[in-house]
């Protein structure tokens, strides 16, 4: 995404990212770092839709403005299908309600698990 950025005129300068994540909980924590590390005081989440809306219930109570971006399904690469598009609300949704549900370290733990 950063050569993308690049590629929309934005100086690599002022082009951050983080390589510690592996969760949007983490990857928003990791970002937040970034953006007051900087001095920043707002930060766009570029994504897609279902994983927005789920990042507006997790994001809150933070002292910067979050500004979101969809990325439209049909701009994707490769373009995705029905079950694809099917998949990606339905894990948004059950990620939310796990996070929601378990404690904390009970979801680190399944999360990690997941990914590894």
């Amino acid at each position: 995404m950063a050569e993308v950025a690049q590629g929309l005129g934005i100086p690599p300068d002022r082009i951050y990212y983080e390589t510690n994540s592996n969760d949007t909980i983490s990857n928003w924590k990791e970002g937040y770092k970034l953006v007051k590390a900087h001095r920043g005081q707002s930060a766009l989440l570029v994504s897609s839709l279902f994983q927005l809306e789920r990042m507006k219930f997790l994001i809150n109570n933070y002292d910067i403005k979050v500004y979101y971006l969809s990325v439209p399904y049909e701009l994707s690469h490769p373009p995705l299908s029905f079950l694809a598009l099917w998949c990606d609300a339905h894990y948004n949704i059950a990620s939310y309600l796990l996070y929601c549900l378990l404690p904390s370290a009970a979801y680190r733990s399944l999360i990690n698990f997941l990914r590894y």
